[in-house]
């Protein structure tokens, strides 16, 4: 089965006023507290002082895992049934 996707990273063709409502409000500051955690992930604020590193032996742990999750073969198709659903508790 051979599947070919053309422009699926293209952003739809919009004119130049919708582009630019576009921009102003991915640029303004948002309300809302996603809105406060992104910005906080953005400038690094509260990020660690301390270098984080993997030792040899996780990262060729990591790395190993990496490599076996492509010999996992992908359906052609998915059952909705097998990812489990939600319950209303």
């Amino acid at each position: 089965m051979l599947l070919i996707l053309s422009g699926c990273a293209q952003p739809a063709m919009q004119t130049a006023s919708s582009a630019d409502d576009t921009e102003r409000r991915m640029l303004t500051k948002g309300d809302t507290q996603a809105d406060e955690w992104l910005q906080v992930q953005r400038e690094g604020s509260q990020a660690s002082s301390t270098p984080q590193r993997l030792s040899v032996a996780e990262h060729e742990r990591a790395h190993q895992r990496w490599l076996d999750s492509f010999t996992y073969p992908i359906p052609e198709f998915f059952d909705r049934e097998a990812g489990g659903g939600f319950t209303t508790d």
